[in-house]
């Protein structure tokens, strides 16, 4: 075919739009039940057992510990916080199916953390060296 020509007896097919659903959620603290502002959340799709990456959800929560995720498909997944470099807090991931609608009480309960620091000693004299004995710890 040449620019401006016309032709005819052709089909195009569109395929169907899948639907999509949001998910509003809080993050709580498990001992106060306050809400946890400023945390950033992670979220996971699990297809066929396998756990799919969506990524990081690019706003933290609110000042009332709130999140949204928008444009989410039928499925099953899984909604985790981000450790903050410094803040102690850690939560269960949170798994949640989407079943032909939104959600709009997602609840995330953070506990605190815990850190540990002290001196590593190796014992005895297996010829390796400490580098090679910690790397394979």
């Amino acid at each position: 075919m040449r620019p401006g020509e016309e032709s005819s007896n052709i089909d195009i097919t569109v395929a169907a739009t899948l639907a999509s659903f949001s998910v509003v959620g809080r993050i709580v603290d498990g001992e106060t039940g306050q809400p946890v502002p400023g945390v950033r959340c992670r979220l996971v799709r699990i297809f066929q057992g396998r756990y799919l990456s969506v990524g990081a959800i690019p706003n933290p929560t609110n000042a009332k510990g709130e999140f949204r995720l928008e444009s989410l498909t039928n499925g099953t997944y899984q909604i985790s916080i981000v450790p903050q470099p410094g803040a102690h807090i850690v939560s269960e991931d949170v798994q949640f199916e989407i079943r032909d609608q939104s959600i709009t009480d997602l609840i995330v309960t953070t506990s605190g953390g815990a850190s540990i620091s002290g001196v590593v000693v190796f014992e005895g004299t297996s010829g390796r060296s400490p580098r090679e004995r910690l790397q394979q710890m």
